[in-house]
């Protein structure tokens, strides 16, 4: 993938910013610590907020517990079979360039938009005794919508549509 100018000026811009660690979120509410403040911003108002998330996924745990060794298996959707340890997790990490804006649209409703820019994912796994690394990279799952003000005031509330975007 290439990167034109902006691009690369804004991934410089946002990895000079230290790195808040943060406890993992499943998929239904990752969307909000990561996909930008849950407030409106002010009418005629628009603001792009630019940040670098880091996840390594190298500590082998089962539950909370570090073991030494963790067995994933393979799912076949199309056959609808599930192979139970299939291969061994050795480690791996995500890193990830994302561009969250909003409008004030009027005092009560935001226009909103959430890219990662770029996603790389990393994984060292093996098979038997044979180890293999594979990873993606590609530009990550764009939203776009709205969100607006409730009753009692402070409750905020939105909507998205989502756009899956990947490429190796």
């Amino acid at each position: 993938m290439r990167l034109k100018p902006i691009g690369l000026a804004l991934i410089a811009l946002s990895t000079g910013a230290p790195a808040v660690p943060t406890r993992a979120c499943d998929s239904a509410s990752c969307s909000l610590p990561t996909r930008g403040a849950n407030v409106l911003v002010p009418k005629k108002q628009f603001r792009l907020d630019l940040s670098f998330g880091y996840s390594d996924q190298g500590l082998l745990l089962r539950g909370s517990q570090e073991v030494d060794t963790v067995y994933r298996p393979r799912v076949f959707l199309e056959r609808e079979t599930i192979i139970p340890g299939f291969h061994r997790d050795i480690d791996s990490h995500d890193r990830v360039e994302q561009a969250n804006m909003a409008y004030g649209l009027s005092e009560r409703v935001n226009l909103v938009a959430s890219a990662p820019l770029a996603i790389w994912h990393a994984h060292t796994v093996a098979h038997g005794a044979v180890e293999q690394e594979y990873g993606t990279v590609g530009f990550g799952d764009a939203l776009v919508g709205a969100r607006f003000s409730l009753r009692p005031r402070g409750l905020v509330a939105g909507f998205s549509l989502n756009r899956s975007y990947w490429s190796e």
